[in-house]
């Protein structure tokens, strides 16, 4: 066994890695557009807003570099205001929230049972308790009685 014995370093001719490929040039307009962007928004709380709210309110020149094929038919996400345009999951994704929201109701009606059991239960008890609150005052009574009999024998 060759648990602890010291290997003999292998000599490994490694084939030589190609060069690092050159990076394009940036015209130097490119780079003032970049450095006058705005300053992020933040809400009363001082924390950052959203991704949305920041593209809302910077117009497509200002952070699209000139020169670029860029063209604002990208989807946008809907803002929390309603909107009549539709919105595309795939047909998998549908069906297995729709699973999930039905174990969901499952859990409810679940949940629901086990509390009225509890309530129930809970009746039970209440009832229970009054009764012997009702024959502790019966105890009391007779033993207030044997001792005020007692007490005027003597």
């Amino acid at each position: 066994m060759g648990f602890f014995k010291k290997e003999e370093p292998k000599n490994l001719d490694l084939p030589n890695l190609p060069g690092m490929p050159e990076l394009p040039n940036i015209p130097s307009s490119q780079n003032e557009n970049f450095s006058s962007l705005p300053a992020l928004p933040r809400n009363t709380a001082g924390e950052n807003i959203g991704l949305q709210a920041i593209k809302d309110n910077v117009s497509s020149s200002e952070y699209t570099p000139s020169g670029s094929n860029f063209t604002e038919s990208a989807p946008r996400i809907a803002s929390s205001s309603t909107s009549s345009s539709p919105i595309f999951i795939k047909l998998d994704k549908f069906k297995e929230a729709m699973d999930k929201f039905e174990e969901i109701k499952v859990k409810v009606s679940e949940i629901e049972s086990t509390l009225s059991k509890l309530k129930e239960i809970k009746q039970q008890e209440e009832a229970e308790l009054s009764l012997w609150d009702k024959e502790i005052q019966v105890i009391k009574e007779k033993v207030a009685g044997i001792d005020s009999s007692l007490l005027n024998r003597i």
